[in-house]
């Protein structure tokens, strides 16, 4: 519509509002990274919900396309500050339990939303002319934050979040590409595991049902040849079992006192085959890590 009835550009100009928004969420893509060990996501999500609406809004006094590329680019970095940030928000106010649900339910209003929305538009255009349903559209999504303020704080307030699992696997090279709502979730679900020294955390030929990350003290890998080797905090083990289906294949014996966080397989996995770069990326590390010997199942 702003294309082809007030810019008076065609469809060209419709690919090119297009592009602009495909650049804008590469951007706002890069500007959640950086955001992503922020604790507090209110005013990133506020944010983002000013910059898809404002800009909207300014577009209905714009007569040429170069403004509106730079707009439109602007509603593209507000469409991934909103989703990345609303995602995060909507599974820190959810039990486990019932996170699934929620997130069906989630989906389903943004469906039905998308559905209402083509019919509501076609009678807002009608009643208020191309510039007037612009402009009542980018000023809605700002008022609505006005009375949504309040609940926004209170969830990052009240947010429990497991931190030093989250910080533990987050250094890892795994999950380095790793979305940060799955992250949060797959540290979430950690279990806090200790083992004494000269306790055996895992045993070579027995199933693995879970990967492993060291927060303190030292543990000994055995492997089949005599070997060993140790590992510290931030080591991590049990991958190679997990993702080739296989028995463990290494030893794993506490050095000294451990502190240990626990994923379970399905969550693991879930996580790890759901994003090809993590995918990829834990591929790698047991490729190059099966013939050297150090065999971490």
């Amino acid at each position: 519509m702003l294309a082809i009835r007030l810019l008076d550009s065609g469809n060209a100009g419709v690919g090119w509002l297009n592009t602009a928004m495909g650049i804008g969420s590469v951007v706002g893509a890069l500007v959640v990274a950086a955001m992503a060990a922020r604790r507090k996501l209110a005013g990133g999500f506020a944010l983002g919900i000013l910059l898809w609406g404002v800009p909207i809004a300014i577009a209905a006094a714009i007569s040429s396309l170069a403004p509106g590329l730079v707009l439109f680019g602007a509603v593209g970095i507000g469409a991934i500050l909103c989703q990345v940030n609303s995602v995060t928000l909507l599974q820190r106010s959810a039990e486990n339990e019932v996170l699934g649900r929620v997130f069906a339910v989630f989906e389903s209003l943004m469906l039905g939303s998308m559905a209402l929305g083509s019919l509501v538009a076609a009678g807002l255009v009608s009643l208020l002319g191309a510039r007037g349903s612009l402009l009542a559209t980018g000023l809605f999504l700002p008022a609505l934050l006005v009375p949504l303020w309040p609940s926004l704080r209170r969830i990052d307030a009240e947010a429990q979040i497991a931190e030093e699992p989250l910080e533990l696997l987050r250094r890892i090279e795994i999950f380095a590409q790793l979305p940060e709502a799955v992250l949060e979730r797959l540290a979430a679900g950690a279990t806090a595991i200790a083992a004494e020294a000269g306790e055996v955390v895992v045993s070579r030929g027995e199933a693995g049902h879970h990967f492993y990350v060291i927060a303190a003290g030292r543990a000994e890998v055995e492997l089949d040849d005599g070997a060993t080797r140790e590992l510290g905090p931030g080591a991590f083990f049990g991958e190679i079992a997990l993702l080739r289906d296989v028995p463990r294949t290494a030893t794993v014996r506490a050095v000294e006192a451990l502190q240990l966080y626990a994923v379970e397989r399905d969550a693991f996995l879930a996580a790890v085959t759901g994003h090809a770069p993590t995918l990829a990326a834990a591929e790698n590390i047991v490729t190059t890590r099966l013939p050297a010997g150090a065999l971490l199942g």
